[in-house]
């Protein structure tokens, strides 16, 4: 029997994509956008791991440029995240759930910066356990070195103390994997509607009859 939902939040519940930050960067440095996106992202699970601050990432990436970076560099992940929030229907149905019984958890591959503005905000009050991999030092879907028999699913199971069994993991990517390798059911996500009509399989909300959806960016 299924007692907890645990989402993904980027392209799950929050519509971002870091391609509005790669944008950023070539028109106010004109670094190419795909050159922006292939170097940062060779470092990136270092600063998602809590392993390499934001500041140098930043740094280390325009020096390679052979750019000096302007006042506030340090800030642009952060600065180009703002303004992100949840997408309205996939947030009903996270509520519907909330209200039908089930406890919720998010599981994030995300920076510092950007998890400190969600927790701002309070975009992540409805959940009973937000497991960040920048706060716990595990991202999804590596396994630790220095915990080689724990992934960032067992440690989420861990954390909401309940067996993989009970458990239904939401994500856009193929972290499902990992997640299935943990023992955890998986939900590859559609979208808002796709997502009700699977949850509506498991028993957990009622069949949809109608749905009215916006676009999500």
């Amino acid at each position: 029997m299924i007692r907890v939902v645990i989402f993904d939040l980027g392209g799950v519940l929050v519509p971002w994509s870091n391609s509005v930050t790669y944008r950023f960067i070539e028109g106010e440095y004109g670094v190419p956008y795909k050159t922006a996106k292939r170097e940062l992202e060779k470092r990136l699970p270092l600063v998602q791991r809590g392993l390499l601050s934001e500041k140098d990432w930043m740094a280390d990436f325009f020096h390679s440029q052979n750019i000096e970076p302007l006042k506030g560099y340090e800030d642009i992940w952060g600065k180009t995240f703002e303004g992100s929030t949840y997408n309205t229907d996939a947030e009903r149905v996270v509520r519907e759930l909330k209200e039908n019984g089930y406890k919720l958890a998010v599981l994030s591959n995300i920076e510092p910066s950007r998890a400190a503005y969600l927790r701002r905000h309070r975009l992540t009050n409805d959940f009973d356990e937000v497991i960040f991999s920048s706060e716990v030092g595990l991202r999804k879907p590596d396994r630790n070195a220095a915990e080689p028999n724990g992934t960032i699913f067992e440690y989420t199971l861990k954390r909401l103390r309940l067996p993989a069994s009970e458990c239904l993991y939401v994500d856009d990517e193929n972290c499902l994997k990992g997640a299935e390798k943990a023992g955890i059911s998986g939900i590859l996500f559609k979208g808002p509607e796709s997502l009700r009509k699977e949850l509506a399989g498991y028993g957990l909300l009622n069949q949809p009859t109608a749905w009215t959806s916006i676009s999500r960016g």
